[in-house]
């Protein structure tokens, strides 16, 4: 990400995240999710898979973001609060992410 708002997390760890979603859907995504630039969603969220909206590659489902420490980020953009994991916590505070610092 860019230096001004630097992706968190742990990179590149083995295993998988199960997502449950408000309207009751699941994704797996991998263990490491947000811990750099990705499109993380993209084929992975219900909405991003081939023949749904907008679906892989569009949108949001395209978009690279990360997981950032909303505390430092310095970028005009401001980062939005994690759905995906709500009970994490970066240094005692909720988890943030960001599009922007991965050029989005």
């Amino acid at each position: 990400g860019d230096t001004r708002c630097p992706c968190i997390g742990f990179d590149h760890i083995e295993g998988e995240t199960v997502i449950k979603f408000e309207d009751k859907t699941e994704a797996s995504y991998p263990a490491d999710l947000g811990a750099r630039c990705e499109a993380w969603d993209n084929g992975r969220h219900p909405s991003c898979k081939e023949g749904e909206e907008p679906g892989i590659g569009n949108d949001w489902c395209g978009q690279q973001w990360c997981y950032v420490d909303s505390c430092t980020c310095e970028l005009p953009v401001l980062p939005k609060a994690s759905i995906y994991v709500t009970d994490a916590k970066y240094r005692g505070r909720p988890i943030f992410y960001s599009y922007a610092t991965c050029g989005g």
